[in-house]
């Protein structure tokens, strides 16, 4: 006697395992793409209704750290 999964349980084991997968998949595309809209309309008000200034520099230093000038 073998032991494959040729069964009808054996398919619908894969078949759920695969159907999970597959689900699985989908929530993470539709989290990804509700994220970057979430961000994207975050940084359109940012950009609409955000304040803006205008203004002089007056002075600029350096400085130095960690091997890195600024």
């Amino acid at each position: 006697m073998s032991t494959s999964n040729s069964g009808f349980f054996g398919n619908f084991k894969q078949g759920f395992q695969t159907g999970c997968w597959l689900i699985f998949m989908n929530v993470v595309f539709i989290g990804l793409l509700a994220g970057g809209g979430y961000i994207s309309y975050t940084n359109y008000q940012l950009r609409t209704q955000g304040a803006s200034t205008t203004g002089t520099v007056v002075r600029l230093e350096e400085s130095s750290s960690d091997g890195s000038t600024s």
